[in-house]
């Protein structure tokens, strides 16, 4: 047996099941109703009746304010609410899972580094904090574990983050941290950006040629219609000069024409 020297940990046994609930979300009877019946569940996928040990599950719930009205919901049902430490509670009852409910903004920031940052009333001290944790973690674990709760106190926390962003020394190392992360979405960028303008330019390119194509049908057509109306008017010509007795080979001289083409005209006429 292991034994855990975290306070969060103190109360855990071989299987644990956790929920976590956002700053926004709520945490009521029905939240830890829900939670019970996953351990339930969860007890009754073991190879072999009692393979696991009701004993052996524990339930942790984990919230920024403390549930008051499921507390008194507790003390109402016969529950017995014991706090343990600052911040932890146990819930006992008889035969009933070992369960603990955490209050992380009552946590000590001395012991629960992480948690207590997964709030959205977080101070100037607290976001320093935060971004001086991130940068001791090991490399593998930055962007493994660090995004992610640097991700929630940033979206609970907006305007304090943009303003210790400003300070010079923490922008260089929320860069640092995140020079990742950058260069994935510079490269997604610069693809998307090919992509659009590769599709831009056949757009334009298929409009340039459609206008084109328009501008050289209509130059052809003129110059075709030109050409048939000179030769229309050729053809009077020669129907006119052959009414009025001239040979054909005089009449090609005249409307420079070969010998056959004016024997075709006549014909047709």
């Amino acid at each position: 047996d292991v034994e855990l020297k975290n306070e969060i940990g103190k109360i855990f046994r071989t299987h644990n099941i956790l929920e976590y609930k956002s700053p926004k979300d709520s945490l009521n009877k029905n939240t830890y109703l829900k939670v019970v019946s996953y351990a339930l569940l969860y007890k009754t996928q073991e190879n072999q009746v009692d393979e696991i040990e009701l004993s052996e599950i524990t339930i942790t719930l984990i919230r920024e304010r403390k549930p008051s009205k499921l507390f008194f919901w507790f003390k109402r049902n016969g529950y017995r609410i014991i706090q343990k430490y600052p911040g932890i509670y146990y819930i006992e009852r008889e035969n009933h899972f070992l369960t603990q409910i955490i209050v992380s903004s009552e946590l000590s920031k001395d012991n629960q580094k992480w948690l207590t940052l997964l709030s959205r009333n977080l101070d100037r001290l607290d976001a320093e904090r935060a971004l001086k944790q991130l940068h001791a973690l090991p490399e593998n674990e930055k962007e493994k574990y660090g995004s992610a709760v640097l991700t929630v106190a940033e979206d609970e926390n907006k305007d304090l983050f943009e303003n210790v962003k400003e300070d010079k020394n923490m922008c260089e190392f929320i860069r640092n941290f995140m020079a990742p992360e950058l260069a994935v979405a510079r490269e997604e960028a610069i693809r998307e950006g090919i992509a659009e303008g590769r599709e831009k330019g056949i757009a334009e390119g298929r409009a340039e040629g459609r206008a084109e194509g328009r501008a050289e049908g209509r130059a052809e057509g003129r110059a075709e219609g030109r050409a048939e109306g000179r030769l229309a008017e050729r053809k009077d010509i020669v129907i006119r000069l052959f009414k009025a007795g001239n040979s054909l080979i005089d009449i090609s001289g005249i409307v420079q024409m070969s010998l056959a083409e004016v024997e075709a005209v006549v014909a047709e006429g």
